[in-house]
């Protein structure tokens, strides 16, 4: 080897010690997974090793629902923070990156369990004929909990999938909403006496459930003297008086 060729080798031998190594193989720890309640923050404390560098990180969190934040990097404890609130229940796979200035990078991925708020539901009345035409109101107690403001953050109602008719708030007892629903909205049947119907409500962006209640109510003409395979309303148009006089008829004056 001659001692031009010589030079350009020991020049680049020189050039690759001197460069940095790229920054490979961040180990980030998104932390355990989370369960919190609709309306609540989700904060996220994930901490991360890069083995080459110190400094010059950033990081990324998606949240599993679209939203993608910056999160705030702390070099000298190598923890990255971030907050959310998401706007329906659900299960949410969240993913941290954290990437070198260099092109280095690490992922790490939690779980966000998102509950419903639970609404306190009470309807009246307490017993429902199946082929009423009547009213049936539904209470729900308006309350801040889990962060969530009943009275503000709701963008609609339904019971069973139907919509009030007419909704009414009152702040007697700290505050109640009543909705009112007709009762040809729903198929009152049920297997025995009683029926359970479930309010959701969901968030003012309108992307799920938020908040969800129960109650259970008795359903007059089911169970004793029941028709299995008859609907509400046939049981109603094939329903007649045993006693008295059908409207619009007289009676008959004996000699």
């Amino acid at each position: 080897m001659n001692r031009s060729h010589s030079g350009v080798l020991v020049i680049l031998l020189l050039a690759l010690a001197c460069t940095p190594a790229a920054a490979t193989g961040i180990v980030v720890d998104a932390g355990e997974d989370q369960t919190v309640c609709a309306g609540d923050a989700v904060a996220i404390n994930a901490t991360f090793e890069d083995p080459v560098f110190a400094d010059n990180h950033s990081a990324r969190v998606a949240w599993g629902d679209g939203a993608v934040d910056a999160g705030e990097v702390d070099e000298q404890n190598s923890t990255v923070t971030a907050q959310h609130v998401y706007s329906a229940a659900g299960t949410y796979a969240g993913e941290v990156n954290v990437t070198h200035i260099d092109g280095g990078y690490g992922t790490g991925t939690l779980n966000v369990t998102v509950e419903p708020v639970p609404l306190t539901t009470k309807i009246v009345p307490r017993s429902l004929n199946p082929w009423s035409n009547g009213i049936m109101t539904v209470f729900i107690t308006l309350s801040d909990i889990c962060g969530l403001n009943l009275a503000e953050d709701i963008g609609n109602y339904t019971l069973n999938g139907a919509e009030p008719e007419r909704v009414h708030m009152t702040m007697k007892n700290g505050g109640t909403l009543m909705l009112k629903f007709r009762r040809q909205a729903f198929d009152l049947d049920a297997e025995g006496d009683e029926a359970t119907l479930q309010v959701n409500a969901t968030g003012n962006s309108g992307q799920g459930v938020i908040a969800s209640g129960k109650d259970t109510v008795k359903i007059s003409g089911n169970g004793e003297g029941h028709q299995k395979g008859t609907s509400a309303t046939e049981r109603g148009n094939n329903s007649t008086k045993e006693k008295g006089t059908p409207p619009g008829q007289l009676k008959q004056k004996t000699k």
